[in-house]
């Protein structure tokens, strides 16, 4: 007897009941879009659940793209960190999302891929959020003494000292920004207010 083949809800429902079963209490939640998986799990949990996705023969998440971060000032847990995982076996890709804060550092990846060593720098120069376990962890795009992290929400955009130049000297200094006022008052002129815009009685 000729059998349909299992719509897309149904491909969804066994992903996610696979999900559950294998990964289990390692789960906060999960959200599958086109059968990709968007798994969202605490900080302790990371590394194992990474290593699971990793070496589990029905996924095999053997590569890691990137790990990024993002900044919600005000909440508990400002920084969402966000781990994204590709199969080249299964040709699919999955997301890891967890949330942290400046005092509750995060788990290397760099154990499971050597990838994610300049990722975690980055993170760490543009957010602050520390990484246990990661040997290298330096600043990689600010310079060296550079003080706070540029990628906050709460970071001025002008920051806190500006660099430049000096002929005289023949070396590069570091000083205090100054943000020069000269036009604060300054009132532009409407153009509009100088254009005739009387009308005649025969709308010309």
């Amino acid at each position: 007897m000729f059998q349909l083949p299992p719509s897309s809800i149904q491909i969804e429902k066994i992903l996610n009941w696979r999900y559950r079963d294998i990964l289990g209490s390692l789960l906060k939640s999960i959200t599958l879009y086109n059968y990709e998986a968007i798994i969202k799990t605490t900080t302790k949990h990371v590394p194992s659940l990474i290593q699971c996705l990793k070496y589990e023969p029905i996924w095999k998440y053997t590569n890691c793209v990137d790990i990024t971060a993002m900044d919600r000032p005000g909440k508990k847990y400002r920084f969402t960190i966000f781990y994204f995982l590709r199969s080249f076996l299964h040709h699919s890709m999955s997301v890891v999302i967890t949330q942290t804060n400046e005092l509750l550092p995060l788990f290397s990846l760099t154990p499971q891929f050597k990838s994610a060593a300049w990722s975690e720098r980055e993170i760490w120069d543009m957010f602050g959020v520390f990484f246990l376990k990661n040997n290298d962890l330096r600043r990689i795009l600010t310079d060296y003494g550079f003080a706070s992290h540029p990628a906050r929400r709460d970071f001025p955009l002008t920051g806190f000292v500006e660099s430049a130049y000096n002929d005289t000297l023949k070396m590069i200094q570091i000083s205090p920004v100054e943000l020069t006022q000269v036009y604060r008052l300054y009132r532009y002129p409407k153009r509009w207010t100088n254009v005739d815009t009387t009308v005649t009685n025969n709308g010309e």
